[in-house]
Parts: C-alpha cells; sequence; structure tokens
C-alpha cells in the first residue's frame, strides 16, 4: 500500500481518538485545530510504516496520532504549563490558582497584581539591578567577568557559547561550563533567599 492508500484507509482512527479522548474536554473552537494534527500524526505514520513490521497500521500509528493530540490540547488549553508527568499521572493537586487581586500578606494592602512592571523596561531595569548585586558577590574576577558577560548575553541578546568564552578568557572549555553551572546555581539561590 502506498502512504495515501493507508492514509484514506485509516482517516477514520484519528475521529476515533478524538471522540474517546478529547471530545468531552475540548472547547468547540479546537476541533478543527485537534483533527488537523491527528491527521498530520497520520501522514507521519503512513510515511514511517514499513508493510514487514509484525503489527497492525492502526496499532503502530495510534500513539502518535493521540500523543500529538494531546501535546497541542496540553498547549493549547491552559494558560499555565502543567508538567508532562502530573497530566499523564491527572494529578494536579500541587497547582494553586490564585487571582491577581489575592493579597499578598494579610494586611490586605499589596495584591499580586502590584508586583507586575507597569512596563516592559521595568523588567530590565529590575534584572539589570538583581544582577549587578549578585554579580557583585562573586570575589574571582575572571570568573566574574565570564558570568557577567553570559548574563547579560541571555538578558539582552543570546547567551555566548561557552566555547567562545573560553577562548576570550584563555580558559577550557571545561572550565567555563563549570563556572557557569557554579554561579547559575548561586543565582537561583541568591534569587531565593533575597526575593522570597
Amino acid at each position: 500500500m502506498t502512504p495515501k492508500e493507508l492514509f484514506d484507509a485509516n482517516t477514520k482512527l484519528v475521529y476515533y481518538i478524538f471522540n474517546k479522548y478529547f471530545k468531552d474536554k475540548t472547547l468547540a473552537c479546537y476541533y478543527d485545530d485537534l483533527i488537523q494534527e491527528g491527521l498530520l500524526a497520520l501522514w507521519r505514520a503512513c510515511l514511517s510504516y514499513k508493510l514487514d513490521y509484525e503489527t497492525a497500521f492502526s496499532t503502530y500509528a495510534f500513539p502518535s496520532i493521540k500523543g500529538r493530540m494531546t501535546r497541542f490540547y496540553r498547549e493549547r488549553t491552559f494558560g499555565v504549563k502543567i508538567p508532562r508527568d502530573m497530566w499523564d499521572n491527572g494529578d494536579f493537586s500541587g497547582l494553586t490558582v490564585v487571582s491577581l487581586n489575592n493579597s499578598i500578606n494579610d494586611d490586605k494592602e499589596d495584591e499580586f497584581v502590584d508586583l507586575l512592571a507597569d512596563k516592559e523596561t521595568d523588567y530590565v531595569e529590575i534584572t539589570e539591578l538583581l544582577l549587578e548585586e549578585f554579580l557583585s558577590t562573586i570575589k574571582d574576577k575572571k570568573h566574574r567577568d565570564v558570568m557577567e558577560e553570559y548574563f547579560y548575553g541571555a538578558l539582552f541578546f543570546e547567551s555566548p557559547s561557552q566555547v567562545d568564552l573560553a577562548n576570550k578568557y584563555k580558559l577550557s572549555q571545561g572550565t567555563v561550563s563549570k563556572i557557569v553551572r557554579k554561579y547559575k546555581k548561586q543565582f537561583a539561590e541568591f534569587m531565593e533567599s533575597n526575593y522570597d
């Protein structure tokens, strides 16, 4: 069979998967998109299927179609990204959704919405201040220079590669990797301890 013939013969499989797994929990606006994702997965399965496989085509294609449709559904229908393991287990107990109008503390004066910057440039200014404060804690000048270039590259452009940093500061790539890993971890701890 040609891929086109396989596709035409198994199109109903996509609708079956939709009806079984997504029909009751999907908004109508996602129907066409989910079907399209399923059909794309079916087509890819048709192209990669070999007749000498010892399994029926529908058995071969099913996980690909369901997986692609599930990925699309999960990415489009939730404003909050849910980790895949939580999604697969159906355990959402660790998640809490709160309104931006909820108060931060008991005095009911400050709300979460107050924490948001007024404009995009505020985020950059706040981040720059935090980076400056953190970088000042790094005693070794070469390490500080490497991390300054690394962090500012990440903030404004794209982080330079470790090879580029190694060449510029006459270090090995392995040493740069250790420096970056060490100070990224310290930066995360710095953020947690100072801004909890």
